[in-house]
């Protein structure tokens, strides 16, 4: 079946003088691919589950389901190692407090009930005090 509209869909594999658009651009001195809206970092991006922004997986708290005091609660995941289904949130009390306010965790997570987040809460707020907290302190150095 022929083409309707031949004009606007020039036949595959004909110049149709127009510079084709690089997959590739040169950021810094490293290759990184491209998109429609420019060059994205390089790694995987994440998406907050409190504001919604994408970022890296560096920029952003991963947080599990794990079992609490009263049932299911959400435990910060600092070293992106626990088992089971995880979430990405900015580590700030903007977007926590959006999180909570959305009832995001429970989407995200896939919980029935709303789990509890006041151990993401106290590990946000030791961050943005600046103290460091339990779970970084108990690391192990290499």
């Amino acid at each position: 079946m022929a083409d309707r509209h031949p004009a606007r869909h020039p036949a595959r594999g004909v110049d149709d003088g127009e510079p084709r658009r690089p997959t590739r651009a040169c950021l810094g001195g490293r290759l990184v691919a491209t998109d429609r809206t420019g060059p994205r970092p390089p790694g995987p991006l994440r998406t907050c589950i409190g504001c919604r922004r994408t970022d890296s997986r560096s920029a952003l708290l991963r947080v599990v389901l794990g079992q609490g005091e009263h049932g299911p609660a959400v435990v910060p995941d600092p070293g992106r190692r626990r088992p089971g289904r995880g979430a990405w949130l900015h580590p700030s009390v903007s977007c926590l407090d959006l999180a909570v306010r959305r009832r995001a965790f429970g989407r995200a997570l896939r919980s029935a009930a709303g789990p509890d987040t006041t151990q993401v809460a106290r590990w946000v707020e030791s961050l943005a005090q600046g103290q460091p907290s339990q779970m970084h302190e108990n690391r192990k150095r290499v």
